[in-house]
This record gives structure tokens, C-alpha cells and sequence, in this order.
């Protein structure tokens, strides 16, 4: 999505082939279509930026790349655009600039799955009275108080111990056969 024709907001991050422009990216069908429109939505759905020029294969494994400033540089130049928006890591503060200011990764759920310590945050583009491309406000909270009756994140997974504490008794007997066989 593009707003006010200047800030890219993805999950992830960047394609990988550096041909792609935002005509391409809207013309693709997610449905179904060639093996590169697949990675064209792996690489705005997953790739992460890094500090080092160029791409590189990500630590996550599979088809997952991280790319560097020059190609957010690139991209962004090359289709008029100022900034990239995207939310796929878990930040400290909530949110983190990288790439001379050009990425912003904003991530929305403090204290992620119950374990993590991190702020969360979420921004806010103001476009000036004037026009010009539209200033950005980062809200940070932290967690809210938890209700009364409080799932933990994960709970119902079967790999938690804790889902056992909220499973019926016909499910933990259906779990645990899953679990030994």
C-alpha cells in the first residue's frame, strides 16, 4: 500500500529482484502466477533490512533475504517514493529507524507472545497544511493491564505446556494421542 505517494507499507521488506516496480507489485495475482511473483510476495511479506550493502540470505532460513541501504535507496528512488514502512520484527522500543532514516520498522505488540520485553508502537503520517510529504508521529506504549481471564499468548499450542490448563477433557485426550503417536 502507498500512501500519499510516499511511504510503501509492507509486512517485510523489499523484492529482491531490483527490476521490480510498484506497477509490478499491483499488477501481481497472489492467487496464483509464476514462481516470481511468489518471491515478489515471500520478499514483501518476509525479508528484513541489515546494516551491510547489497542482499543476502536471512538467518530465518528458506527463500528469506535481508537487504541493505542501497537497495532501499534504489527502490524507493526509483519509484518516486520516501519511505518504507514495515512491521515484520520485534523492536525494543517498538519501532526502529535504519537506512538513513528511509525504513521504519514499526511493531505494534508490546511484550510479543507473553516473553519478549519490548515497547510497542504505532505511527501516525500527518500531511502539512502546505503539502509536502506527510510527517511522521510514532505513538510507544507498553502493555495494558491484563483482564480478569487472561489466555496466554500460545497457550493453545499444542507444543505449551500451558495448553493442557485450558483444553476440555475429550481434547487433552486427542492431544495427548497426537503428542505420543
Amino acid at each position: 500500500h502507498v500512501v500519499n505517494d510516499h511511504a510503501l507499507v509492507v509486512h517485510g521488506g523489499l523484492p529482491r529482484d531490483t527490476s521490480v516496480r510498484l506497477a509490478d507489485i499491483e499488477a501481481l495475482d497472489r492467487s496464483q502466477g509464476p514462481e516470481d511473483a511468489r518471491r515478489i510476495f515471500t520478499d514483501l511479506q518476509w525479508a528484513d533490512p541489515c546494516d551491510k550493502k547489497g542482499q543476502f540470505r536471512s538467518q530465518r532460513g528458506e527463500d528469506i533475504v535481508v537487504f541493505g541501504p542501497d537497495v532501499t535507496k534504489a527502490f524507493l528512488d526509483a519509484n518516486g517514493l520516501g519511505l518504507l514502512i514495515r512491521s515484520h520484527e520485534v523492536k525494543d522500543e517498538g519501532f526502529e529507524w535504519a537506512h538513513d532514516k528511509r525504513c521504519l520498522t514499526v511493531f505494534s505488540a508490546p511484550q510479543y507472545c507473553d516473553t519478549c520485553d519490548n515497547k510497542g508502537a504505532v505511527i501516525r503520517l500527518n500531511v502539512p497544511e502546505g503539502g509536502g510529504p506527510p510527517e511522521t508521529e510514532i505513538r510507544v506504549f507498553t502493555v495494558g493491564p491484563r483482564p480478569d481471564f487472561y489466555v496466554p499468548a500460545m497457550a493453545y499450542s499444542p507444543m505449551s505446556p500451558a495448553c493442557k490448563k485450558y483444553l476440555s477433557g475429550p481434547a487433552k485426550k486427542l492431544l495427548q494421542g497426537y503428542l505420543q503417536g
